[in-house]
């Protein structure tokens, strides 16, 4: 209750009504459309919450947080100061976005909820004065949106006037329309290479290359080693030196798991691959899972091998990992709008168009952030992206490459992944213009 007590201040309550809005919009210019009646609504409800206050300018309840607030709950509703402004705006938010995004708007509506009865938690006021805050805000929550459309209606107005007067000087023709995103299937057999990063994973190496050359006697792998101390490198120089569908791709120093796919990637668009497969050295992902994949992509253009559909899982993990990783993937699935289950996941399968239409050279995120970028990109670019269920296993030996700054790359990249996804909507509305 006191975390929600906090959320419901003036100004964290407008950060999530536009965190929520951005979220839900697919233009920057459709989101400040939208935010303009929810900014409208919390004006009329913090300005009726004002005038009432006038009216019933009563000391409220208690001014500080005790055992004893609680009992506010139980006075009776004739017990009243002035409505709760907090539960006024609250209420007015969670109307206008009930009426805009309808069952989508199940936060905003818990946000007013929860505000109300945390008012009464704190003894900040009594039970009637939330009641009465909720009517107001409902009331301003319904005004919004036709005041929304007048003021709307008059900035265009406006703006073709200014149009009229001051012209705008000629452009040169619009540039072509992005290229069509659905990859054909290639009618032979697809030549297929699977990217293995690796950093220190000498004792894995050799029953994971066994495994996939058992699941699938044609597939290609590229390891690529950044330089591991434990010899990984080294290991996989011996046994490619006898098995011909091994390459081995050597990097300095580590520099991270992105950069190590980039490198795997432009190695395979060099060498006319029809299918690029990324997946882990640990056995995480397991080899008898990639048939699936494989599948699948005879119709998508990207597969993502899913922890989070059903039949999908994992094994081995604890409570905060687990939490982690779901919370990371619902995190930005809900940020960037995307329809996808699994977006951290790193068991996917690329046909070669996905990979030359993303813009590989301007990728600058690793860990989670890499393939939460990756699979935006190509959903961005309409492009069939599918997910098949896999069991995900923690790693049988060695140590995970986790750290707090893939986690924090992932916080902060998906907002600037969502504004550059709002820049190239409006450059392609100016063109279309």
């Amino acid at each position: 209750m006191i975390a929600l007590t906090i959320a419901c201040e003036g100004w964290a309550l407008a950060l999530w009504v536009i965190a929520f809005v951005f979220a839900r919009e697919r233009s920057a210019r459709e989101a400040l459309r939208a935010l303009l009646p929810a900014a409208l609504a919390l004006l009329l409800a913090g300005l009726a919450g004002r005038a009432l206050k006038e009216l019933w300018n009563v000391p409220r309840p208690l001014s500080v947080l005790g055992p004893d607030a609680v009992h506010v709950l139980l006075e009776p509703l004739r017990n009243r100061s002035f409505p709760s402004g907090h539960s006024a705006s609250a209420a007015a938010v969670a109307l206008f976005a009930l009426r805009r995004y309808g069952s989508r708007a199940w936060p905003l509506v818990l946000l007013a909820l929860g505000g109300g009865i945390s008012r009464l938690y704190v003894g900040a006021h009594w039970t009637l004065d939330v009641l009465s805050g909720w009517a107001v805000g409902a009331i301003a929550g319904l005004a919004a949106e036709p005041a929304g459309r007048a003021v709307l209606a008059a900035s265009r107005a406006l703006g073709r006037l200014a149009s009229s007067l001051f012209p705008p000087p000629p452009t040169s023709a619009a540039s072509p329309a992005d290229p069509g995103a659905t990859c054909p299937a290639p009618a032979r057999r697809a030549r297929t290479l699977v990217c293995l990063p690796t950093y220190d994973e000498r004792e894995n190496l050799g029953p994971m290359l066994a495994a996939l050359f058992a699941v699938d006697a044609e597939l290609h792998v590229l390891v690529i080693d950044d330089g591991s101390p434990d010899g990984t490198g080294a290991l996989a120089d011996e046994i490619a030196a006898r098995e011909p569908r091994l390459f081995v791709l050597h990097r300095p120093a580590k520099e991270g798991l992105g950069k190590a796919y980039l490198a795997g990637f432009a190695w395979a668009l060099e060498r006319a691959y029809d299918l690029v497969v990324e997946m882990d050295a640990d056995f995480s992902h397991d080899p008898r899972a990639l048939p699936a994949l494989l599948a699948r992509a005879q119709d998508a253009d990207l597969v993502l091998g899913s922890r989070y559909v059903a039949g999908g899982g994992t094994r081995g993990w604890g409570p905060l990992r687990r939490l982690l990783s779901a919370g990371g993937s619902l995190y930005a699935r809900t940020i960037l709008g995307l329809p996808i289950r699994d977006l951290t996941g790193g068991f996917k399968c690329f046909r070669r168009g996905v990979l030359e239409a993303v813009d590989l050279a301007s990728v600058g995120c690793s860990g989670y952030a890499f393939q939460i970028e990756l699979t935006h990109r190509a959903h961005r670019a309409g492009f069939r992206v599918a997910e098949v269920p896999i069991l995900f296993v923690d790693r049988r030996v060695g140590r995970s490459k986790m750290s707090g700054r893939i986690v924090l790359e992932a916080i902060v990249k998906v907002w600037e992944m969502r504004l550059a996804a709002f820049a190239g909507a409006e450059a392609r509305a100016q063109r279309a213009a």
